[in-house]
């Protein structure tokens, strides 16, 4: 992936597509991040961010802020992940993009609940799956079991039956 986007890189810059460099910019960024490359995973991405803000690329910048909140959360870097996580957030509900406004509440979920803010994790993940569900993206499920892990911490029963039923919606 990181081999692809380099190269995707270089061709935007040959090309003078500055909204295609942007784009390339956080991919090689959230490349790097796949790989535990943080450091050149940060450089990537803030510049994606500040070009993308530059050109007025919204759905770019969300991206980026998006990529930058995986990031920080790898690190452990909670608070920081929290806010870039909400800047994506509110820029997918500015511009009514509301797949990506599910993803981005999925992520701020699971950083809440590696932070061990539990409510907070349950608040994101409820939102994400409404999302879901109001776009009829399957995505609802992956979510909705996060969700059940938050409402049942043990196991499931032996005799078949779910531990804890949660609810659809």
């Amino acid at each position: 992936m990181l081999s692809h986007a380099t190269a995707a890189l270089e061709l935007s810059r040959e090309a003078g597509d500055l909204a295609l460099e942007v784009t390339s910019l956080n991919d090689v960024g959230y490349s790097h991040a796949l790989l535990g490359n943080y450091r050149q995973a940060i450089s990537y991405c803030e510049r994606s961010l500040a070009g993308s803000q530059e050109a007025g690329e919204r759905n770019w910048e969300s991206a980026a802020w998006d990529s930058l909140g995986y990031i920080h959360h790898q690190l452990g870097s909670y608070r920081c992940a929290i806010t870039c996580y909400e800047r994506s957030l509110n820029l997918c509900r500015e511009l009514a993009d509301r797949f990506n406004e599910a993803g981005t509440l999925d992520h701020l979920g699971d950083v809440h609940r590696s932070a061990g803010d539990m409510d907070a994790a349950r608040w994101a993940w409820t939102q994400a799956v409404r999302t879901f569900d109001e776009i009829g993206h399957p995505g609802s499920e992956r979510v909705r079991a996060k969700l059940g892990s938050l409402d049942c911490p043990l196991p499931a029963a032996t005799s078949g039956q779910p531990a804890v039923s949660v609810p659809s919606s």
